[in-house]
């Protein structure tokens, strides 16, 4: 009775003994099976750590060449203003050089003049690129309206003792003209002196002819001015 019971007993603690060793054995797997999926985890981890720091990279390379597009595009805009500064200067300077400016006029009938008295000239035969040609015409004063170069040329036909006149530029001699010498005789009074120069104009500088002593100046066509812009 008593070796039955005990038979028993050994066989209830192989059959616990067994019950432990295969909970064991499922708890070994159980770990094993949780460090690989650890260890999975942990691939995938880097694995996408390592193609998050490939994008971020991508994208601070992406970032960087659309910056530098960005630069060259403000730097072709630079330069494209630029040469559309060049073209507008390059184009205002051929239409200034080929702009017309030429007035000739002469004087409308025979007038005698005093000593620094503006010689008028209101008789215009050709009349260009100015619009100031009525104020030339009644004050005998040219004023220029488009800067350049300009040739100017006047004659003055009288039969004045020792007659000359001047061309002054804002009121300043820039040339002295001798029409006629001291005359002691009637024979053949009647002289022309003539007078060519050319001069700088800006904007707003002022052109006239001045007697140089007191003389008569004939008109109908003995006694001219002509002004022409040539650059």
């Amino acid at each position: 009775m008593i070796n039955s019971k005990v038979n028993q007993l050994i066989s209830d603690g192989n059959a616990r003994k067994e019950d432990v060793l295969a909970l064991y054995n499922k708890t070994l797997t159980s770990d094993r099976k949780v460090t690989e999926l650890e260890l999975k985890m942990q691939n995938n981890l880097t694995i996408l750590m390592t193609k998050q720091n490939i994008s971020s990279s991508k994208i601070y390379s992406l970032t960087k060449i659309d910056n530098k597009l960005e630069g060259d595009i403000v730097q072709l805009k630079e330069k494209q203003h630029l040469t559309e500064l060049k073209m507008s200067f390059v184009e205002s300077e051929v239409n200034r050089t080929i702009e017309i400016v030429a007035v000739t006029s002469c004087a409308s009938n025979t007038i005698t003049y005093n000593s620094d008295e503006i010689i008028k000239f209101s008789d215009v035969k050709l009349s260009n690129g100015i619009e100031n040609v009525n104020n030339f015409k009644s004050y005998g004063i040219f004023t220029c309206e488009k800067q350049g170069l300009y040739l100017i040329g006047t004659y003055i036909m009288s039969k004045a003792s020792n007659a000359t006149f001047f061309i002054k530029k804002n009121g300043i001699n820039v040339s002295h003209v001798q029409v006629s010498p001291v005359v002691t005789s009637a024979v053949d009074p009647y002289h022309t002196g003539t007078g060519i120069i050319a001069v700088q104009l800006n904007a707003n500088d002022t052109i006239n002819i001045k007697a140089g002593t007191n003389m008569n100046v004939y008109g109908y066509g003995y006694s001219c001015f002509t002004i022409i812009k040539v650059k």
